[in-house]
């Protein structure tokens, strides 16, 4: 997802952030299947 990601969209190249899978945050190596929601997520700060 994060190569399509940086292909799809070049401006990107360099931020930070966690992709989620089905709300858990994913690995590199966990593929997406059908009907799984995928989010990105952020940096942020804690206080």
């Amino acid at each position: 997802l994060t190569t399509l990601l940086y292909q799809t969209y070049p401006v990107i190249q360099g931020k930070k952030f966690q992709v989620a899978i089905n709300e858990e945050f994913a690995r590199a190596e966990d593929l997406i299947q059908p009907y799984d929601v995928v989010a990105l997520i952020p940096p942020v700060s804690g206080g």
